[in-house]
């Protein structure tokens, strides 16, 4: 997935190459590309020996309503303090689910 976003940036480098106006934007993108794509083919190359067992979860709900709560405050201070508020709420509510999570994962560690 690594090497194919790598890739993603490389075609973007491409474009800003032949049409942009500055050296510096592209030059950027092409080295974050470069990066990127090489990561990828090393973590593709040496593949992970066994699969670790993980106790976290794949997916965290909370964590990505947490995430979109602080950008809703962000927002905020552009359109107003209504939507600063109605961010601190959604963040409230997702910190609020991250700690369940982490409590029931310390929960669960302790009961092995």
């Amino acid at each position: 997935m690594l090497a194919l976003w790598g890739l993603f940036l490389g075609v973007f480098a491409a474009v800003l190459w032949v049409w942009g106006p500055y050296a510096l934007p592209p030059l950027i993108l092409t080295c974050a590309a470069a990066a990127a794509l090489l990561a990828g083919l090393v973590l593709i190359a040496w593949p992970e020996r066994e699969p670790r067992v993980r106790a976290v979860p794949e997916i965290s709900l909370p964590s990505a309503l947490a995430a979109v709560g602080a950008t809703t405050a962000l927002y905020g201070v552009s359109f107003g303090l209504w939507l600063v508020l109605i961010g601190a709420g959604l963040g409230a509510l997702g910190i609020a689910g991250v700690v369940r999570e982490l409590r029931g994962e310390l929960r669960d560690r302790g009961a092995r």
